[in-house]
């Protein structure tokens, strides 16, 4: 027992060392987000340091990870908890520099997650004015031509014709019940955005041999993002966002960076879909392929701040 908790401590400290060797010699980390990539998986392996970290699954693969706890907003606070254990480390200029570079590119991305998570826990209400003009507004975007006639009282909403732009039921609210406001301000932004796109990809979707319901899979395009960042495919693009400079800016740019990477997928997988002969049963099988291609998760992980920017 002796010699393995002495292998046990051994390992532990060469852990700890490997994270000051990061912080050390590397150079140009403001840019290099390898680095900061780096520097998370040696926190994550360090059991010392397990008070700074939260666990995750992701739930497409089934495969667990940690990450630094998004309860820490305040770089210099993480930082110290780190140089309280590792005590004659991180002590030049340049390695505390490195070390808080990196802290602050994983807490700018926490709160990002943070961010995008408190708009997808937000219900759509029918109480909410801004909520229904959203939810009006997209059908005359993409109806302009056809009033959408109400069943009994227009306030609730209700009507057929929301199957039409690809809804479940009488009443999109239920199709909003996983993804709240986010799936409802990408839908609505991105047919504001991209008006003649969305018009003829809901043309496409409503033909009887290619039909996959058009509202619903923006919705499900919404749920796969917000994952892929939860479980950090997709982090780059979020770490110089100056969450400590302003919040209102950085949660700006957050949903502008998301809404970019929404209608890049949902443009181009829509064009896969059609150039491979798609139909509603093939839909989430096109969908994992298209979305497994290197040049997509290529495009995912260098996204700019732009909704235009990938298309």
């Amino acid at each position: 027992m002796a010699a393995s908790t002495t292998q046990f401590g051994t390992w532990q400290t060469s852990l700890l060392v490997y994270l000051w060797r990061i912080c050390e010699e590397h150079k140009g980390v403001d840019t290099n987000y390898d680095i900061t990539k780096r520097f998370e998986q040696s926190l994550a392996t360090s059991k010392q340091l397990v008070s700074l970290l939260e666990e995750n699954t992701n739930k497409e693969t089934n495969v667990t990870f940690y990450y630094l706890s998004r309860k820490f907003t305040d770089v210099d606070e993480v930082y110290g908890k780190i140089r309280n254990i590792k005590k004659n480390s991180f002590m030049s200029e340049h390695s505390k520099k490195v070390c808080k570079t990196c802290l602050r590119h994983m807490i700018n991305l926490n709160q990002s997650i943070n961010h995008l998570d408190n708009l997808a826990q937000t219900s759509f209400e029918l109480s909410d004015n801004t909520h229904k003009e959203l939810l009006l507004n997209l059908w005359k975007t993409l109806k302009p031509n056809q009033t959408l006639t109400f069943i009994d009282d227009r306030e609730e909403l209700t009507s057929s014709d929301w199957k039409e732009i690809g809804f479940q039921g009488l009443h999109p609210k239920t199709d909003f019940r996983g993804m709240g406001l986010l799936g409802l301000l990408n839908l609505h932004r991105f047919v504001t955005l991209h008006t003649r796109e969305a018009r003829g990809m809901l043309e496409d979707a409503s033909d009887p041999t290619m039909w996959y319901p058009f509202a619903i899979s923006g919705i499900n395009i919404t749920g796969i993002l917000i994952n892929m960042i939860r479980s950090h495919e997709i982090v780059e693009v979020f770490y110089n966002l100056n969450f400590e400079q302003d919040e209102k800016t950085h949660q700006t740019t957050t949903e502008n960076i998301f809404q970019g990477l929404y209608n890049y997928v949902f443009i181009n997988f829509h064009e896969y879909y059609v150039k491979n002969n798609g139909t509603v049963m093939k839909f989430n099988i096109l969908l994992q392929e298209y979305l497994r291609q290197p040049s997509v998760k290529h495009a995912l992980k260098t996204h700019t701040n732009s909704p235009y920017s990938l298309l």
